[in-house]
């Protein structure tokens, strides 16, 4: 007994000596077995990286073979340990995966949970923003059940599935669980999370196919202990068993819009609910909720009753943007502290002076609010009444508590008692234009004012601010005088400042924002010692500054000012950055930049330097950041000159008139660069310069002539490049098979405009499985495209356009790339149907697949893409009807569907695509009218030409203000011009030629004064030609306004590469080739030919064609003053009168068609002033007299005056004799009465001819009896013959 008494002694005093060393000596790290298991997370995790770096992902997680020594509790980020036990207690790895700059939803990811079976104590895990699709364990899953003590699971901003439920239904320990924005059906689970019963927390929001019936399959109504319930933006309509959540504090429903049916009555302890945008109009037994201290009901825009009044212990009160609010009891909330009324459109509320606890009130956004209440709310500290333009009446004097009050864009002009607000620190009153009289001399404790956009000038006792640190006066752009002594930070951008007076008194200030006053011309900046930041970009007048006595400024941003140079900028000798990027800098830098020694960021890219490489910049090795993109350098540059800038990261260079020559030979720069740019360079070498750098990670060599084989070592080298562009070069040959390793950093390969030939690499899509961007278009790839395309899960863009592919699209691309937003397979051999039944690309916008072979009718497969904007499939061999369903895109601004067999009507549902800006379904076989395109609101360009439409032009499509461009050629319309076309107010190309038009010309088109081409011709017009024609202001006088082409990104998305931190907003190249464009181009006839004009040679051209019409009268002397028409075209009309003098006026006319007319008289002489004159026709006229022979009518044969018998001169070979040259000016009559003379001979000498032969005839019918005989016999039974025809066909006998 004694000795049992003495072992237990002795193991106790054991157990408290290796407690007491632990507590005086502590474990200098945590448990080996846990360390170890930490660094197989960290493999695991580097193993499936994204876009990182093995750097970046856990780089605090060191071990042994490292080199380093570190205490995985205390020196790892993301791991908390036990004190005591230093057992790891709590995992943060979120956002550890992807480390990424975009945005993606289809990788494929599994998370392996036998990593964390080690941590026997882990009582918290978070595996948030990680992209994980599901989970697997090494060992059978029920022994997920190991993590015994884990409490907290947050899984959120993944794609787990209901596959995910039996593993978690396993954490009995669960207190809080976190599932928000996964794909959680709870259509596939027989328990669901019924086994967590000790679960206070649970987060289902943003699961959007989570049903009302979902609910009850996820066992919602076994956890009795839930006091937190997140059911937001899940789409459930009503809540069974809502009722057993008696423990339940806060719910939010926000965003589930058909949300109808809820059971409040037995929530007692809710003291929080959400309800906001769910499009309620009433809630039974709201009232019954009387523990509730915060109710949003916010955007229930058809929210107008509510039962409020027994809410006695509300605190917080949401009502914002319930429009139709009109009814509300206030009076019984006495501990209501916070009320949110913004934009209800109320006008005034009842009762709101009996809210006396009330601290913030926001009544922002009320339109019609003119009067308040607001005497006795003497404990309210913030007031937001900002939006409220009609407010007129305001009782300040009595909210002694005031801090913070927000007035903006209220349309205030004076405010009474702001006086007495002393304890206001935050005041807003931006935006109000006509403010001018301000009580700011007793607002002692003001800190922030906020007068941007207050048209204001000058500001009357500001100086007594003595407490204001922020000061934001930008956007008044008279403002002139300021005196401020203890400002800090000061904004003025875009006020349109000249000068300010007391600047220089501005001694504290540390951030001053000048950016944007275009007429700055002159600043007092001397005494701004303390003045860090300074930023004076889009001043471009800016000529004279104080820079020399500002001795700690380290920030300058001179961007776009259009300076020339800058006087004491070299004697800022701690300036660690400068922006003069967009200036008018010419020939040369200053040399005394060498002064500045600490300068890291340098950008004097778009400048007009000229000469060689400036040999300031060769002295600066401090230099971190060199841009020096996009100037006009010349001759030659060897990159060897920068040796010995050691810290430089970031070097672009390139050339803006393609004369800077870069030599690389012995190229071997000590420092590892990031990002390199040499674009423009004339590089003609191949691409081994790069050989030994290893960091790279954005590389530009466009725009060069490197050639040689795909450079496969650059990615061999650089395994952390993310942007590869070699586009526009002369690399060649066929793409070698790829190594098999993974370049999973690679984000962004454009190898366009090479002569790259042969197939593409089977293994392409699986080497760069994370491309978000690939562009290999203008190259001689053949060929199908790979199968491994599919495994590129995140790619969004992808241009093969202009090669020579061909065979079937893969499956693979439609049903695997749900990323894709653009596709640009164009001008292929590509053959095949059209939009099968598989296709899922759900992010799609754009579309390109002309100009290849494919055919057949459009199924609907496409109907999946619901965000699609562009559309090209014109230049096919597709057939059938257009199919309805291209209506349902309503985000389709670019149809292009022209030069295939498509047939039948324009379907109704095409008027349905409000956002379309363009469409060409021309050259096809459609019929019937285009009425369906009438209720286009926003179309710009509509091409129908050359197809079988018929019916009236509709008149409805004419009152379209966007419409530019009309082309219905060589279709069947019959008609009138309807004279409602004066609506189309910014028409330029009207072209309806080649269809059954008839009437005259209506006196309305003249008032289309941006009309640049009208085509009539081939029609059955008839009329003079209006004289107001001459009026057509384009015609007469250029404008250059017209938008010829469209530009849209291959992917809207905001891609974000940093490679370097800078306080100034440094941009890299933005040529990255991911912008593709839609010219707008038109057919005119113009000199004996179609003409197509597009960009801006479409811009230059100004045309009028009324030919083969049957125009008559004469030419209206108007049209001579169209000075900048460059095409006229009268020809094949009945148009008669002389050549209009006029015409010599036509300054810019290049082609002149006035033949197969009436016309007569003589051709103008003065038309030899039409310099640009290259094609002249007037024949088959009745003209006459000396064809003009000098300038241009020098060049013109006799094809332009034959059928004129009157007409002589040297081109047609026929002398001018007095007959037929009419005299300049008339001397007598001499000349006149031989000409008549001549004309009487005529007449004399054919009658006389014509009384012989007829003598003739009678004197042989009297000599011969037998043709006599024969004569009387002919007009006999001819006589008979007209006897017989009037009496079968005219008397009916």
């Amino acid at each position: 007994m004694e000795s049992t008494s003495c072992l237990k002694f002795s193991l106790m005093s054991l157990i408290w000596i290796i407690v007491l060393m632990n507590e005086i000596h502590g474990y200098k790290g945590c448990l080996e077995t846990e360390r170890t298991a930490l660094l197989e997370i960290k493999s695991f995790f580097v193993s499936i990286r994204d876009i990182g770096y093995d750097d970046k992902i856990l780089p605090s997680w060191v071990g042994e073979d490292d080199g380093m020594s570190s205490d995985c509790c205390d020196d790892w980020e993301g791991v908390m340990c036990n004190a005591t036990t230093r057992r790891v207690m709590q995992l943060s790895l979120n956002h550890t995966q992807r480390l990424n700059y975009f945005y993606s939803t289809s990788a494929s990811v599994l998370i392996n949970m036998s990593l964390f079976h080690p941590f026997e104590e882990l009582q918290s895990l978070d595996l948030s923003d990680n992209w994980f699709t599901g989970i697997y364990e090494n060992r059978a899953y029920d022994s997920f059940g190991s993590l015994k003590q884990l409490k907290t699971l947050n899984l959120e901003y993944n794609f787990f599935n209901d596959s995910i439920l039996p593993y978690l239904n396993t954490l009995t320990s669960l207190t809080t669980l976190n599932l928000h924005y996964n794909k959680i059906e709870g259509s596939r689970t027989r328990q669901g999370l019924a086994n967590l019963r000790y679960l206070q927390v649970l987060d289902l929001s943003m699961n959007a196919n989570i049903t009302s019936g979902s609910l009850t399959r996820l066992g919602l109504a076994n956890l009795t202990n839930l006091k937190k319930l997140y059911l937001d933006q899940c789409g459930i309509t009503t809540i069974q068993g809502l009722a057993n959540f008696t423990n339940l504090q806060v719910l939010d429903l926000s965003g589930n819009q058909n949300l109808t049916t809820l059971g409040f009555v037995d929530l007692p302890n809710l003291k929080t609910l959400d309800l906001g945008f769910c499009g309620i109009t009433t809630i039974q037994g709201l009232a019954n909720l009387t523990n509730l201290q915060v109710l949003d009901l916010s955007d229930n825009r058809h929210l107008s009753t509510l039962g409020l009044s027994n809410l006695t212990n509300l605190q917080l009160l949401d009502l914002c943007g319930n429009q139709n609010l009109t009814t509300l009891g206030f009076a019984d909330l006495p501990n209501l502290k916070v009320l949110d009324l913004g934009y209800c459109g109320i006008t005034t509320i009842q009762g709101l002076a009996n809210l006396t606890n009330l601290q913030v009130l926001d009544l922002s956004g009320n339109q019609n609010l003119t009067t308040l209440g607001l005497s006795n709310l003497t404990n309210l500290q913030v007031l937001d009444l900002s939006g409220n333009q009609n407010l007129t009446t305001l009782g300040f004097a009595d909210l002694p508590n005031l801090k913070t009050l927000d007035l903006g864009s209220c349309g205030i002009t004076t405010i009474q008692g702001l006086a007495n607000l002393t304890n206001l620190q935050v005041l807003d009153l931006s935006g109000n234009q006509n403010l001018t009289t301000l009580g700011f001399a007793d607002l002692p404790n003001l800190k922030t004012l906020d007068l941007g956009s207050c048209g204001i000038t000058t500001i009357q006792g500001l100086a007594h601010l003595t407490n204001l640190q922020l000061l934001d006066l930008s956007d008044n752009q008279n403002l002139t005088t300021l005196d401020l002594p203890n400002l800090k930070t000061l904004d003025l951008g875009s006020c349109g400042i000249t000068t300010i007076q007391g600047l220089s008194n501005l001694t504290n200030l540390q951030v001053l924002d000048l950016s944007g006053n275009q007429n700055l011309t002159t600043l007092g900046l001397a005494n701004l010692t303390n003045l860090q930041v300074l930023d004076l970009s889009g001043n471009q007048n800016l000529t004279t500054l104080g820079f020399v006595d500002l001795p700690n400024l380290k920030i300058l941003d001179l961007g776009y000012c259009g300076i020339t140079t800058i006087q004491g900028i070299c004697n800022l000798k701690n300036l660690l950055e400068l922006d003069l990027r967009s200036n008018n800098f010419v020939v040369h830098l200053p040399r005394c930049l060498n002064n500045l020694t600490h300068l890291k960021v340098l950008d004097i890219s778009y400048n007009q330097l000229s000469g060689k490489f400036p040999s300031a910049l060769t002295n600066l090795t401090s230099l971190e950041y060199l841009d020096l993109s996009f100037i006009d350098f010349q001759g030659t540059f060897s990159i060897n000159s920068l040796a010995n800038h050691s810290k430089l990261e970031v070097f672009l260079l390139s050339s803006r008139n393609d004369m800077l020559q870069v030599k690389t030979q012995n190229w071997l720069p000590p420092y590892p660069l990031k990002v390199l740019q040499l674009s423009h360079c004339h590089l003609n070498v191949n691409s081994s310069f790069l050989l030994h750098q290893h960091h790279l990670k954005f590389l530009d060599l466009s725009h060069n002539q490197l050639v040689g084989n795909f450079p496969t070592w650059l990615l061999q080298n650089n395994t952390g490049l993310e942007i590869l562009i070699l586009w526009n070069n002369s690399f060649s040959g066929i793409l070698p098979r790829l190594p098999n390793a993974k370049y999973d950093k690679l984000r962004h390969l454009d190898i366009s405009t090479n002569n790259f030939s042969g197939k593409l690499p089977e293994n392409l899509g699986i080497v760069f499985q994370k491309l978000i961007y690939l562009d290999m278009s203008k190259n001689s790839f053949e060929g199908n495209i790979p199968y491994s395309i599919s495994e590129m899960k995140e790619l969004i863009t992808l241009d093969l356009s202009e090669n020579n592919f061909s065979g079937e699209l893969p499956r693979s691309i439609f049903s695997s790339c749900l990323s894709l937003e653009m596709l640009d397979l164009s001008n292929n051999n590509f053959y095949g149907q059209l939009f099968p039944n598989y296709m899922n690309l759900t992010h799609l916008r754009s579309l390109l697949l002309d100009n290849n072979h494919f055919s057949g009718k459009m199924t609907d497969g496409l109907l999946s893409s619901t965000w699609l904007e562009v559309l090209n499939v014109s230049n096919n061999k597709l057939s059938g009807d257009i199919p309805h369903w291209i209506g349902n895109f309503s985000s389709l601004w670019l149809l292009l569907m022209s030069e295939n067999y498509l047939q039948g009507s324009i379907p109704v549902q095409l008027g349905n695509l409000e956002s379309l800006e363009f469409i060409d379904i021309s050259e096809n076989s459609l019929s019937g009218s285009m009425v369906s395109l009438s209720n286009l609101s926003s179309v710009e360009h509509i091409f129908l030409h050359n197809n079988a439409i018929n019916g009236l032009i509709p008149i409805a499509l004419l009152r379209s203000s966007t419409l530019l461009t009309l082309d219905l050629r060589d279709n069947k319309f019959c008609g009138r011009i309807p004279h409602q076309i004066n609506e189309l107010l910014n028409l330029h190309v009207l072209l309806l030629r080649g269809n059954y038009l008839q009437g005259r010309i209506p006196n309305q088109l003249c008032q289309l004064r941006k009309l640049r081409i009208m085509d009539l011709s081939h029609n059955r017009l008839i009329g003079p030609i209006p004289s107001c024609l001459g009026n057509v202001s384009f015609w007469r006088e250029a404008i250059d306004d017209y938008p010829y082409g469209y530009g849209f990104a291959g992917s809207n998305r905001d891609f974000t590469f940093t490679y370097y931190n800078s306080t100034l907003d440094l941009q890299l190249p933005d040529e990255l080739h991911g912008r593709l464009d839609q010219q707008v181009g038109v057919e005119f006839v113009t000199k004996y030919r179609y003409e197509f004009f597009i960009g801006s040679n479409l811009v230059d051209m100004a045309g009028l064609d009324l030919s083969s019409n049957e125009f008559s009268g004469e030419i209206p002397w108007e049209i001579g003053h169209l000075q900048h028409i460059r095409a006229l075209n009268l020809s094949n009309n009945l148009l008669s009168g002389a050549i209009p003098e006029t015409f010599s006026n036509l300054k810019m006319i290049e082609s002149l068609d006035l033949s197969r007319n009436k016309l007569s008289g003589r051709i103008p002489p003065q038309l030899t002033d039409l310099n640009f004159l290259s094609n002249f026709n007037v024949s088959y006229n009745n003209l006459s007299g000396p064809i003009p022979d000098k300038e241009q009518f020098a060049t013109f044969d006799d094809s332009s005056y034959k059928g004129n018998s009157a007409l002589c001169g040297s081109m047609i070979k026929r002398k001018c004799s007095n007959a037929l040259a009419p005299p300049a000016t008339p001397t007598g009559g001499g000349d006149e009465g031989d000409s008549v003379i001549d004309m009487v001979a005529l007449r004399w000498s054919f009658g006389a001819s014509y009384v012989s032969v007829i003598l003739g005839l009678f004197a042989a019918l009297w000599i011969n009896s037998y043709w006599r005989r024969l004569w009387f016999y002919f007009i006999d039974r001819c006589i008979d013959t007209c006897y017989y025809w009037l009496f079968k066909y005219v008397f009916h006998r």
